[in-house]
């Protein structure tokens, strides 16, 4: 059976549409949502703060995509607060071709890596991070089992 997919890139969303679908994925609307791809739609921080939040409690997402948009370092350090702490379903977070996103955010990628075993996938090339970050976050991709990172 194929997962439930549900793909709104270059639509033009903004935060004010990714904090309505954050609504719809609470536990309390029973989701049954496992991949969103939300490409290219003009979201901010503002919007990665809705999908955190929903990410606190989500149990069905497994991959989330959001490249290409205006995410930075802001943006990453909540969600990957929200997978260091509450979530443990999501798999795979796709942030490539995010400009905004620099180094101010490689230790809370860290962090999540350590203690959450079960995401696997993380890519978050063509980004503003630098050969430094890279390799920060190349030795913990191969410290950890099945784990697989694009810079």
């Amino acid at each position: 059976m194929a997962p439930k997919c549900l793909d709104l890139s270059y639509n033009h969303i903004t935060d004010g549409g990714v904090h309505s679908i954050s609504q719809i994925l609470l536990p309390n609307h029973y989701s049954s949502l496992q991949i969103l791809i939300l490409n290219k739609n003009g979201i901010s921080n503002d919007g990665i703060k809705s999908l955190a939040e929903t990410l606190q409690t989500n149990q069905t997402l497994i991959e989330l995509s959001l490249s290409d948009n205006e995410i930075g370092d802001e943006g990453v350090k909540q969600l990957a607060n929200a997978l260091t702490y509450y979530n443990r379903k999501l798999k795979a977070l796709i942030l490539s071709f995010n400009v905004f996103i620099t180094d101010l955010c490689v230790d809370y990628l860290l962090q999540m890596f350590e203690r959450n075993e079960i995401f696997k996938k993380l890519l978050i090339n063509d980004c503003n991070l630098s050969g430094t970050g890279k390799m920060k976050l190349r030795e913990i991709a191969n410290r950890k089992k099945r784990f697989s990172i694009e810079l």
